[in-house]
């Protein structure tokens, strides 16, 4: 029997008349009705006739003389995602900017998890649930990433010669998808960690001179820097030299990127004839376009040799005999002996550059708005920098800079509260029914709009608090992932092929920075975003970096000693130094300012407790030594930044442990006054015995090997 399904009503009514009696089950007709309809949710299909209402059987299909309604839900008609009324030309332009994060986040509140918007007469449909967004991402017969529709986003910069920017149907995705992952995959970044560490501490100079200067900066400006600098080494090999000077301007490279990107934008808004002329800014867009093509076609020929041997991408290891990711992917070569054609690699360079210091900038930019915004947060991560052996000059592997669980937690949940990506968008292969009921025309644009996934009440808790600890042990985000509601990077075969790139690198960058610098919000007003932008941005975030002088013992060897202080209270012959004892003569005097210390002359006969240092001297510096010439200047301040790196350390565990006296030799006693030595060296039994404790940095041989240590061993009292 010859039956008449339909879904939707009015002009949104699609139908099929389809032959029943070849079904033997009514799942069997549900399923080829779900392919005709294209339901994503194939579970979620019901029939429903205005004669008989719900109808759950075969035989109530084939005997019903009413047209069948094909529905996604129990009670309501497949529909068109509601949305604001338009105003004449513009639309909904002004229900959506300038704050869009925002307005969104409205609109999702008043229509429901999918709404439809028209912008100056382009259509897109958004939404916030992440089951309709797993569908979105998944490429198939439903949804696909077409950038060459005039509808999405990335239309400006569509090239379709590379991975990130082009069609999932151009010819140039499947080779791109072969080459470009395994160039940025978590072997070759671990490679290439030296050199991402080496450029993030490119910048220190230039903070060093800001904050000598007392000045603030803009942060995403510096960031924008700084993240070029890092990717153009990642990828190229080589060195903007964005950090000479404070005032630096970015490298000819980075400054055409921009004049592309600006201009790409701009011609999208005219008609294609317009570009097509022969002056401006078609004419420009064409120029611009030649002169960075050309610039990093020099340097990709400037970090390969022709004449190096090809690396096999079924070889694992390849990578690591690359010098970065460009002279990988130039001598790459498949199964087949094939390399990566020239005109696809040059563009997978450009869009990898390109993509990679934009949207990183924007993420750093956020993370250092975090630290600020969020008391406590820098703190916690200075804490556990330094509990895994921090020092300033450290080497950090890969796998070291993601065996950081709080700096893991803090980024992940930076990137849920202030996610740079908003605009992963697919398009409808043909009509689409998601879940919910709501019907997608074929060619529509569907955004999944990841800032409010990533607030949406209905999957977090208290979702407005930053809560850096509800990642803590993973579970959260292995649960959210499986969902589809934290996915920042996307997923699916066209997720971020550079996530393991982006996340060494904002990791690195904040290992260094923090163990540096003390951030503080300097923003004149309250920080706003660039709604227009590829990424969302703070544009007047401003911050001032200051110098650190001390930093917080690391949490093992203060529990260690407080632990062993503990025991030895138990001890008899223990027990005396821990009673006030006279003082000697000079002691530093620690716990006043966080940046100095003093030398006051100690009155006779006054009590305290205080704590000695013993250590090697070697070569010390004129600032870690007491001498006629500055001893007047010791009594009133001591800069603690200028002192050896064991007399730095030595403050730190004073400090920690809550003891207001320190006694170092070298700045106690005078140097080079054979009087004042003549007079002090006999009283030094009797300081070292008198002491609360004794620190000696038995690891160091010179004043500068510090009293902190890492073991891979476990140490018994």
């Amino acid at each position: 029997m010859l039956v008449q399904f339909f879904i939707g009503e009015g002009a949104e009514k699609r139908q099929h008349d389809i032959e029943t009696s070849a079904f033997e089950t009514l799942d069997q007709l549900k399923s080829s009705l779900a392919s005709n309809f294209a339901f994503a949710d194939r579970e979620s299909l019901r029939l429903h006739s205005n004669g008989r209402g719900k109808i759950s059987t075969l035989e109530d299909v084939k005997s019903c003389k009413d047209p069948v309604e094909v529905r996604a839900t129990e009670y309501d008609s497949i529909r068109i995602p509601p949305g604001p009324r338009g105003l004449p030309v513009v639309g909904n332009h002004y229900e959506i900017y300038p704050d869009a994060l925002g307005n969104y986040d409205r609109l999702f509140a008043r229509y429901g998890p999918m709404i439809k918007t028209v912008n100056m007469g382009t259509t897109i449909y958004h939404t916030n649930d992440p089951e309709i967004a797993r569908y979105l991402l998944r490429e198939g017969d439903l949804f696909t990433k077409r950038t060459s529709d005039p509808s999405h986003p990335l239309h400006y910069m569509s090239v379709q010669d590379a991975l990130f920017t082009c069609d999932s149907d151009s010819p140039a995705f499947a080779m791109s998808h072969k080459f470009v992952p395994p160039a940025l995959s978590p072997r070759a970044m671990a490679h290439y960690t030296p050199h991402m560490q080496e450029t993030a501490r490119s910048c220190f100079p230039v903070l060093d001179q800001l904050d000598e200067k007392d000045l603030a900066f803009n942060v995403y400006h510096f960031t924008f820097k700084l993240a070029s600098q890092i990717i153009w080494r990642m990828i190229v090999g080589g060195d903007l030299g964005h950090f000479k000077a404070v005032n630096t301007p970015p490298a000819l490279p980075i400054r055409l990127f921009g004049q592309y990107l600006r201009l790409m934008k701009r011609n999208s808004l005219r008609p294609k004839w317009y570009g097509k002329l022969p002056f401006g800014e078609g004419a420009q867009l064409r120029s611009v376009e030649k002169q960075l093509f050309a610039e990093v076609q020099k340097a990709i020929d400037a970090c390969t040799d022709a004449e190096a041997d090809p690396l096999p991408l079924t070889d694992p290891k390849a990578s690591l005999q690359a010098s970065c990711v460009a002279d990988f992917l130039c001598r790459a070569r498949d199964s087949k002996g094939e390399r990566l054609p020239p005109d696809i690699l040059l563009a997978n360079t450009v869009v990898t550059i390109g993509a990679g210091f934009t949207t990183s900038s924007s993420m750093l930019a956020w993370l250092l708005y975090a630290l600020t915004a969020y008391p406590g947060n820098q703190e916690r991560l200075l804490q556990e920098i330094v509990d895994h052996g921090a020092d300033g000059k450290r080497a950090w592997t890969y796998d070291e800079v993601h065996a950081l669980p709080f700096l893991d937690c803090f980024v992940k949940e930076t990137q849920r509260v202030h996610s740079p990506s908003f605009q992963t968008a697919r398009n409808a292969r043909q009509d689409v029914v998601l879940p919910g009921g709501y019907l997608i025309p074929k060619g529509s644009v569907v955004i999944a709009c990841f800032p409010s996934m990533h607030m949406n009440p209905a999957h977090w808790d208290n979702p407005h608090r930053f809560d850096p600890d509800r990642w803590m042990g993973g579970e959260l985000a292995r649960k959210q992932a499986r969902k589809g509601v934290y996915t920042p990077f996307a997923a699916g075969r066209r997720g971020c092929v550079g996530l393991n790139l982006a996340l060494l690198e904002v990791k690195m960058v904040l290992i260094e920075l923090v163990y540096q610098y003390h951030f503080e919000d300097s923003s004149p007003e309250a920080v706003v975003y660039d709604p227009e932008f590829l990424v969302t941005r703070p544009v007047n975030f401003y911050a001032s970096a200051r110098r650190r002088t001390s930093w917080p013992a690391p949490r093992a060897s203060i529990d260690w000693i407080k632990t062993q202080i503990e025991i030895c209270k138990e001890k008899d012959l223990c027990w005396s130094p821990f009673f006030e004892q006279r003082l000697p003569s000079r002691v530093l005097v620690v716990g006043e300012s966080e940046t100095h210390v003093r030398l006051p002359l100690s009155e006779t006969e006054q009590p305290g407790v205080y704590l000695c240092l013993s250590h090697c001297w070697g070569q010390l510096p004129s600032e870690g030594k007491t001498t006629r010439d500055n001893l007047q200047q010791h009594k009133d301040s001591i800069l603690i930044a200028k002192l050896p790196k064991n007399l730095q350390d030595a403050i730190d565990i004073t400090r920690w442990l809550g003891v207001r006296y320190l006694w170092i030799d070298a700045l106690c006693i005078i140097q080079e006054d054979e009087e004042h030595w003549a007079r002090e060296a006999p009283q030094m039994v009797t300081v070292f015995e008198n002491a609360y404790l004794t620190i000696g940095a038995t690891a160091s041989s010179d004043s500068n090997g510090g009293c902190y240590r890492t073991v891979s061993r476990t140490c018994h009292s």
